[in-house]
């Protein structure tokens, strides 16, 4: 992405993200509601969100999550909304220990 005219590009950082213990028979279609809802939220661009029938994996790019921790909070709201259930309660800790955060290919602690 570039600037305006006479100034630098912007910085783009491409964030991967990886979530186990989703219920495997949610899975695909957790994967398919969280790119469809990703479609509403234009401030990130390049959205694929795959189930490989272990793990969901969200890719996104966008101009301003340096840490990645906005696409994480998003993540973890777009999981919950489409688990009924979520993971028995809880779905909040299940997805912090299960989560990488990659941004343009350097692993990123979440604190």
């Amino acid at each position: 992405m570039f600037g305006l005219a006479g100034e630098a590009p912007l910085t783009m950082y491409r964030i991967v993200l990886t979530c186990k213990g989703v219920p495997t028979e949610t899975g695909a279609a957790c994967a398919d509601d969280i790119s469809t809802e990703f479609k509403h939220r234009p401030w990130h661009e390049n959205v694929t969100c795959v189930w490989d029938g272990s793990q969901l994996t969200l890719q996104a790019e966008n101009d301003f999550d340096s840490n990645g921790l906005a696409l994480v909070d998003e993540f973890s709201d777009a999981i919950s909304a489409c688990i009924e259930g979520g993971f028995d309660g809880k779905h909040r800790n299940s997805f912090d220990s299960g989560v990488q955060v990659l941004i343009n290919d350097v692993t990123v602690q979440v604190p």
